[in-house]
């Protein structure tokens, strides 16, 4: 037995090691790291329809589209203007943040159609908008009385009597209060809306807002419709 146990135990342990080693150095494998590619966040796409009201919902081409962006305190973001191809369509290629509601004002021919509203919830719409344009019979009659009361001589509301008269008469009364609603709501819209709507509803609007007397000129041309008289000769003896 060696006087020395411990030298020589390490002694010992020393050569094994050496012997296993031979010199060489040997590492661990590395795993290779997996690099995801960066990706750009989607921003959503808006996209709608005008289409007429009719048996085979014919599209509308080359009708203007305003686009109204509005924030969820109500105030409008953005307000854009497109309008529709071959086929209708039109498209809005990005969402901003912070949209709550996308409205679509079309008009067609410088006239006003008709609007959608389509909420946005966690940045993407909620559906396609498609804004169907009633063309009817009934649309095209109030359309024509109207304009026809336009040429008449008098003041503002002897034309808003006889073009209720005439509505009632031609369109029947149910037309004739709707269109009167619908021109106190388009002047209202006027007066109080941004500078882009009022240009567009000038032609057709005088954007003095609701009144009540006009409400009440159009009463009473409904009411001269069912007398054996001429809608002028009875709106004469009011206006």
């Amino acid at each position: 037995m060696s006087r020395f146990p411990l030298l020589h135990s390490a002694l010992i342990a020393s050569f094994v090691l050496a012997s296993a080693c031979d010199g060489v150095v040997h590492e661990s494998p590395v795993e290779p790291v997996a690099h995801t590619p960066a990706r750009a966040p989607i921003q959503p796409k808006f996209t709608g329809q005008v289409v007429l009201d009719s048996d085979d919902f014919a599209p509308v081409s080359a009708a203007q589209v305003i686009v109204e962006l509005t924030a969820a305190d109500g105030s409008e973001l953005e307000s854009i203007e497109l309008a529709t191809d071959a086929d209708g369509h039109f498209a809005l290629e990005t969402v901003p943040e912070g949209v709550v509601s996308i409205t679509s004002h079309v008009f067609v021919g410088g006239e006003f159609a008709g609007s959608e509203t389509v909420a946005v919830i966690n940045g993407e719409p909620v559906k396609k908008a498609v804004v169907v344009i009633a063309l009817t019979a009934v649309t095209i009659c109030i359309a024509t009385t109207w304009a026809s009361a336009r040429k008449i001589a008098g003041s503002d509301k002897m034309k808003h009597c006889v073009a209720s008269c005439r509505t009632a008469r031609w369109c029947g009364v149910g037309s004739a209060f709707s269109a009167a609603i619908l021109k106190e709501l388009l002047d209202s819209l006027c007066m109080h809306g941004p500078q882009w709507l009022k240009n567009l509803l000038q032609p057709v609007s005088a954007c003095g807002g609701w009144d009540s007397a006009d409400m009440a000129a159009n009463n009473r041309g409904i009411s001269c419709a069912g007398k054996w008289r001429t809608c002028e000769n009875c709106c004469d003896d009011y206006y």
